[in-house]
């Protein structure tokens, strides 16, 4: 019969070779999902800066069209314009 030290060192030595190529594959696919997180994170942050670029663009040319209204609002509203109710009043008493 064998040693049984030496089936012992031999199961040992087995064991610890499963154990590391488990800890080897666990390491590989753990460093595959976080080389994948940090790719997600980087498109992430490329479409918060776009997005954030044009709401500052939109709110620029937002700026711009509120100004252009403001200065056309006192050409729209004639002084002394008189009421659609008091032209149409006027309307149907001149014709009657």
């Amino acid at each position: 019969m064998s040693d049984p030290s030496i089936a012992m060192a031999e199961a040992f030595k087995q064991l610890s070779r499963a154990t590391v190529s488990a800890l080897r594959t666990y390491e590989q696919g753990t460093r595959a999902r976080l080389n994948q997180i940090e790719d997600d994170l980087r498109v992430l942050r490329r479409e918060r800066g776009d997005a954030l670029r044009d709401l500052n663009a939109s709110k620029g040319q937002t700026r711009v069209w509120v100004a252009e209204a403001d200065k056309w609002k006192p050409e729209a509203r004639p002084p002394s314009c008189i009421s659609l109710r008091s032209v149409l009043r006027l309307a149907l008493t001149a014709g009657g």
